[in-house]
């Protein structure tokens, strides 16, 4: 007897750094207009990608992942093992062989499949990894960009234009 299985899949086309930053310039210095809006939105770093992807299929993501959204006993069952070592690890197993992550370099895009039994939790999951993995994102590039304002400010302090010292803060 065959059993049902269900796809959930996403596609999405992550952003570098430097197309992050060229956004949130455009956005602030002009709506977007002119050659760095045609050039962040046509381009990708595939770099980004693989740093993604890594994420999506580690260890310590997959098993947070469990945890976080209370899987792990839809995941493993009732099974009894020797330690709570053992069970992460064969929640990790189990996850990894349900998703699959794939980068396409012609597009850009990574596509992002989960399949399960049931079609709801195959979504629900999904989208799990998707939040998950933009939370991650998101407190890299808040800390980059921290890391990068605070590098700054030695170097604003020596500047003999007040004015160019101020916009650096505006």
């Amino acid at each position: 007897m065959l059993t049902k299985v269900y796809r959930a899949e996403a596609i999405i086309k992550p952003m570098s750094a430097e197309q992050t930053m060229g956004l949130m310039q455009g956005l602030v210095l002009g709506g977007g207009s002119g050659p760095w809006s045609s050039l962040m939105g046509s381009q990708y770093n595939a770099s980004a990608a693989e740093e993604d992807l890594t994420i999506l299929g580690s260890y310590t993501f997959l098993t947070n992942l469990a945890k976080k959204h209370h899987m792990e006993a839809q995941i493993v069952g009732h099974v009894k093992l020797r330690s709570g070592a053992d069970r992460s690890w064969m929640v990790y197993r189990i996850l990894s062989s349900r998703f699959s992550n794939k980068y396409s370099i012609a597009s850009g895009n990574l596509t992002l499949t989960y399949l399960d039994k049931n079609r709801q939790r195959a979504a629900k999951v999904l989208g799990w990894e998707i939040s998950d993995l933009r939370q991650i994102v998101r407190a890299r590039e808040v800390r980059n960009a921290s890391a990068a304002a605070s590098s700054l400010e030695p170097q604003v302090k020596n500047v003999s234009d007040t004015l160019l010292a101020r916009q650096v803060y505006a």
